[in-house]
């Protein structure tokens, strides 16, 4: 048992002269343990408010022109709304023997007869026996494109000839002179699928025709008609036909 306060053994105590110091046992810090490992990420937090909208930017440049837009044109033609549609003939030979005229609706103006040598000179002659027709101005110069054809039979109950075949066609005639005389351009005759032989002319029997990649410049100002005829074979004799017509041209304009 402890009884001496001066001894370290009785409470630590050190005596030094006459004054007791109490022992101070101080621990000291060790050295850093290393880093441990990185945590989770946390939870993204909320969308912050949209901030200010900024100053609009100078407006750029101009961008180039665009190509310019087609110039064409597409006048739709018919012969329709009479008995029996156009009267269509041939002579002898084959040859068209009449002329039609056509429209651009439900009309019909009558036919043309072509005088002797009229078809073989490409043109259509007048007298007071003739009937002018339909027609219009070329707007601009331009060149016709295309032309597409449909006829279409009546219920005359007739039959075509053994061995004969009708083929009908379209085209255009121009008349660019002072005097009314046509000329007809033999490269814009536009035949259809022929009425053969032994066919019972029923109603609406269609035949269509089309001719394309065309080249035929018409100057501004020429009077233009769309005629419409018929040529035979396989005969001797006069035929004739009725149908009705419906048909389209197309344009382009000239630079």
């Amino acid at each position: 048992m402890c009884n001496d306060e001066c001894t370290p053994d009785c409470g630590g105590w050190g005596c030094y002269g006459q004054r007791p110091v109490k022992k101070i046992y101080v621990n000291t810090i060790g050295p850093m343990g290393p880093m441990g490992p990185a945590g989770a990420d946390g939870a993204v937090g909320p969308m912050g408010p949209a901030g200010a909208d900024g100053m609009d930017g100078a407006v750029g440049p101009m961008g180039p022109a665009g190509a310019d837009g087609s110039k064409s044109a597409v006048i739709p033609f018919s012969i329709a709304g009479v008995s029996g549609g156009a009267y269509l003939s041939s002579t002898e030979s084959g040859d068209p023997a009449t002329l039609n005229f056509s429209g651009f609706g439900n009309s019909y103006s009558g036919y043309v007869t072509l005088t002797s040598g009229d078809w073989a000179a490409q043109r259509i002659t007048f007298d007071d026996n003739n009937y002018y027709g339909c027609a219009f101005i070329m707007p601009y110069d331009g060149t016709l494109k295309s032309i597409h054809v449909l006829f279409s039979t009546s219920n005359n109950g007739g039959q075509i000839p053994a061995g004969v075949s009708l083929r009908p066609f379209a085209g255009i005639a121009v008349c660019d002179t002072d005097t009314l005389e046509y000329r007809i351009l033999p490269e814009t005759i536009t035949y259809s699928e022929p009425y053969s032989g032994e066919l019972i002319l029923d109603g609406f029997l269609l035949r269509r025709g089309q001719l394309t990649g065309l080249s035929t410049q018409i100057n501004e100002g020429a009077l233009v008609a769309i005629i419409v005829g018929m040529e035979s074979e396989g005969t001797d004799q006069q035929q004739s036909l009725n149908l009705s017509v419906s048909g389209s041209l197309y344009f382009d304009k000239d630079e």
